[in-house]
C-alpha cells in the first residue's frame, strides 16, 4: 500500500483489519505518532519524513515480522528498549533524526545488516565507529553491552533464531555462509560484507538466478566491484558498495536503470561515472570520499530527494545544479573545502535539511548555522540581489 506523499496525521486502528498487508509506505506525510497495529504479514514498513518523536512498545509488539523499517527524517529523540522485539529486521533507517544515541542491545539482532544513523547529534557515540559501517557498529554496540544478552527484550535464555541456536551466538558468530539462490530468493537481498578482496562468483551468479533486488557488498577491502554484478542491472534497487576502497565505480552502473537507492561512501572515488540514466535514483550516499564537486552527471534528476556529500574536498555550491533537482529535500555538504555559500541557495526551496558545517566559508556565521536549516536558508534568501537567479 503506497500513501506516499500526502497529509496524513493520523492512522486508523482498522488497519490491523489488512492482515496480509506486506508493505506500508507512509513516507512524505505528518504522522506525529502510530496507533497500536497488529500486522503479522508486514515486511515493510517506510515512515520516512513524518514527525515521529517516538515509537511506543504497543506498537514495535503488533510489527514482529519486519524486515526493513524506515524512520528517516523523523524527531526521534531516543529509541525504546524494545526495538528489538523486530528481531527480522535487516535494515533499519534512523538517518536525520536527534538520537544522541541507540541501545547497545541493537547489536544482538542477528539479521540487522543496515542502519545508517547519519543526521543525529550522536553524543553517546563516536563518528569515527559509525562511519566504519554498519557491521563493525553492531560489533561495538555488542561489546558495550552491560548485561547479558538473555536480560534484554526477545532475547530469552532459551530464544531461538530461524537459523539454529541463540540470538546471541546468531549475531556473534555470523558466519560467512553463501546462500544458494533459493535463501536469496526468499530473503530478496545479496548480504556479502566479510572484509574480502573480492566476491566469490558463485555467489554472484546466485544472485543473478535469484534476481535479487538489494545487493550489499559494504565493509569489504574491494578495489573494483566485479564484472559479473553488471548481470544483476535489470533488477537491484538497492546498491550498497560503501566501506571498501573503490577508487572508480563502473561504467555498467548505467544499466542498473532501477535503482533508487546507492550508497558509496568511505571510499577513494573522486568522480562518478555517468548516471544519467538512473531515472528513478531517489538517494545517493557518497560521503568520505576524494570528490572536489557535486554530481554534475545526476544534472536534471527528476527523483533524487537525498543527497549525501559531505566529508569530501568539495569546493564550491553549483546552486544551478542543486535547482535543476525538483524533489531534493536532503541536502549534506558538511566538512568540504566550500569557501563561498551562494545565498541563491536559500532559493532552492524544496531543500528541508541542508547541512553545511565544517565548510570554510565566514557567511553565514556560526551561530546561525547552529539554528538548522530553515534558519539558514532565510538567511540566505535575504542576501540574495534582485535580479540574482
Amino acid at each position: 500500500m503506497n500513501l506516499n506523499y500526502n497529509d496524513v496525521s493520523k492512522l486508523p486502528s482498522s488497519l490491523s483489519n489488512l492482515c496480509k498487508l506486506t508493505s506500508l509506505y507512509l513516507c512524505h506525510n505528518r504522522l506525529a505518532e502510530l496507533p497500536e497495529l497488529n500486522l503479522p504479514s508486514l515486511r515493510e514498513l517506510h515512515l520516512a519524513n513524518n514527525c515521529l518523536k517516538e515509537l511506543s512498545s504497543e506498537v514495535l509488539g503488533g510489527l514482529r515480522g519486519l524486515r526493513v523499517l524506515d524512520l528517516r527524517e523523523n524527531k526521534l529523540d531516543e529509541l525504546p528498549d524494545d526495538i528489538t522485539l523486530l528481531q527480522m529486521l535487516e535494515r533499519l533507517d534512523l538517518a536525520n533524526n536527534t538520537l544522541s544515541s541507540v541501545p547497545c542491545h541493537l547489536g544482538l539482532l542477528p539479521h540487522l545488516r543496515s542502519m545508517p544513523l547519519e543526521g543525529n547529534p550522536l553524543r553517546l557515540l563516536r563518528r569515527d565507529i559509525v562511519q566504519r559501517g554498519t557491521r563493525q557498529l553492531l560489533q561495538h554496540l555488542r561489546d558495550k553491552l552491560p548485561n547479558p544478552a538473555s536480560s534484554y527484550p526477545g532475547f530469552g535464555e532459551d530464544s531461538c533464531h530461524p537459523d539454529g541456536g541463540t540470538f546471541k551466538e546468531a549475531a556473534e558468530e555470523r558466519l560467512p555462509k553463501l546462500p544458494d539462490k533459493w535463501q536469496l530468493r526468499n530473503t530478496r537481498q545479496l548480504v556479502y560484507s566479510e572484509k574480502a578482496a573480492s566476491v566469490p562468483e558463485e555467489l554472484l551468479q546466485s544472485a543473478v538466478e535469484a534476481e535479487v533486488p538489494a545487493v550489499d557488498l559494504s565493509g569489504n577491502t574491494l578495489a573494483a566491484l566485479p564484472d559479473k554484478l553488471a548481470e544483476l542491472s535489470g533488477h537491484v534497487k538497492e546498491l550498497v558498495v560503501s566501506c571498501n576502497h573503490l577508487t572508480c565505480l563502473p561504467s555498467y552502473l548505467a544499466t542498473f536503470t532501477h535503482l533508487v537507492f546507492l550508497d558509496v561512501h568511505a571510499n577513494r572515488l573522486d568522480a562518478l561515472p555517468d548516471l544519467s540514466a538512473l531515472k528513478f535514483l531517489r538517494e545517493l550516499n557518497m560521503t568520505h570520499n576524494r570528490f572536489t564537486s557535486l554530481p554534475e552527471c545526476l544534472r536534471g534528476s527528476q527523483s533524487l530527494e537525498i543527497l549525501f556529500a559531505g566529508d569530501n574536498r568539495i569546493t564550491e555550491v553549483d546552486v544551478s545544479l542543486v535547482a535543476s533537482w525538483p524533489r531534493i529535500a536532503t541536502f549534506h555538504i558538511n566538512n568540504n573545502n566550500i569557501g563561498y555559500l551562494p545565498p541563491t541557495l536559500g532559493n532552492v526551496t524544496q531543500i528541508r535539511s541542508l547541512l553545511v558545517e565544517g565548510n570554510p566559508f565566514r557567511v553565514p556565521r556560526a551561530a546561525i548555522i547552529a539554528k538548522g536549516t530553515n534558519e539558514i536558508m532565510s538567511y540566505l534568501r535575504s542576501r540574495v540581489v534582485p535580479g540574482a537567479e
